[in-house]
């Protein structure tokens, strides 16, 4: 059996992280463990402290905010899986938060409706992420790192994503 999947959650709303962590923790089929930070610094001291399957950052946070920790978290934790939920409806942001490599953008939800969508896509992510194998690709004869592969394997065959690309010696 998979170990139990791992959601960090960053806003620096308290009764949201309160809300929001009994949500994802109590009401997802996968049953979450669920931690919580309300600023960027405790969120990366947590990442570098335990291991995740997913953040779920808000961008507007004070001192570091939700882009700088995304920043940070993509380069220090690439097969971590990055959510925004936000309440900034502003493309650049949009735009910004996807050229860092998010896999998902959410506006705060404002419905019943909404809420049950993005709880269904956490719940997809987290699955997603806790049964991936990954397979890293070397080359024989320059004992260097090609690609790292990660995916999922279904009943209907290997599902791969390409995750990143590294050039390293080993």
């Amino acid at each position: 059996m998979p170990a139990q999947p791992t959601i960090l959650l960053m806003d620096d709303d308290q009764d949201f992280l309160d809300l929001y962590r009994e949500m994802l923790g109590q009401h997802l089929p996968s049953m979450p463990e669920v931690r919580v930070a309300n600023s960027g610094t405790r969120a990366l001291s947590i990442l570098q402290s335990e291991q995740f399957n997913l953040l779920i950052a808000d961008l507007n946070m004070p001192k570091m905010d939700g882009l700088q920790v995304l920043t940070i978290a993509r380069r220090k934790f690439p097969h971590l899986r990055l959510v925004v939920l936000t309440g900034i409806r502003d493309e650049q942001f949009r735009t910004r938060a996807y050229a860092l490599g998010v896999d998902q953008y959410w506006l705060k939800p404002e419905t019943d409706q909404e809420v049950g969508l993005f709880m269904e896509s956490m719940e997809s992510l987290t699955l997603l992420t806790a049964r991936a194998t990954f397979i890293l690709i070397f080359h024989p004869v320059q004992h260097t790192l090609l690609s790292i592969w990660s995916g999922r394997s279904r009943e209907n065959g290997w599902s791969p994503t390409l995750r990143g690309s590294a050039i390293s010696t080993v």
